[in-house]
């Protein structure tokens, strides 16, 4: 995880240990003292069925940084419309302005595809497949039942990132 504050980088390492890049040398600066914490994340426009949803979240002060996995099942029904995972703690605003949220569509025994996610309100974020024109030009589609596969038994969202909470 990345935080950027006056063009200095402070990286939280998923062992909770901090440490600060100032452009020129990294300072460790130990261990923050926080544990991760879970959080059973929900599909929103899908129903899970007998899929797993698995998440966890640490959260300093403002900051959250979060992973979700849904695992699709059997009796998992992908119905039109763009899939929502909910989001551990409240964000201070669904702009994006304060947020960086990327995901991984893994089509179970083929290709994985990045993902960017946007906040499409304070609590849930949505998952949009990156394509290009045949112009080179890069674009964000949205996710849907059949894109970028026909969704089945096995697949995965995948979404983690860092964004603001609210006060």
């Amino acid at each position: 995880v990345r935080a950027i504050a006056d063009d200095n980088t402070f990286v939280i390492r998923a062992d909770g240990l901090l440490s600060y890049y100032n452009g020129t040398v990294t300072v460790e600066l130990g261990n923050l003292g926080v544990a991760w914490s879970t959080y059973t994340p929900t599909l929103g426009t899908w129903t899970l069925g007998n899929g797993a949803a698995t998440g966890r979240y640490i959260r300093l002060g403002s900051l959250v940084h979060f992973v979700a996995t849904i695992t699709f099942g059997t009796t998992t029904t992908f119905t039109a419309g763009q899939p929502t995972v909910s989001l551990p703690v409240t964000a201070q605003s669904a702009s994006g302005y304060a947020c960086d949220i990327h995901g991984v569509l893994h089509d179970s025994g083929a290709l994985a595809y990045d993902s960017r996610c946007s906040m499409s309100s304070t609590t849930v974020v949505q998952p949009f497949i990156k394509d290009t024109d045949g112009n080179g030009v890069v674009f964000y589609n949205a996710v849907s039942n059949t894109v970028p596969f026909t969704w089945a038994n096995g697949d995965q969202i995948i979404i983690a990132g860092t964004y603001e909470a609210a006060v």
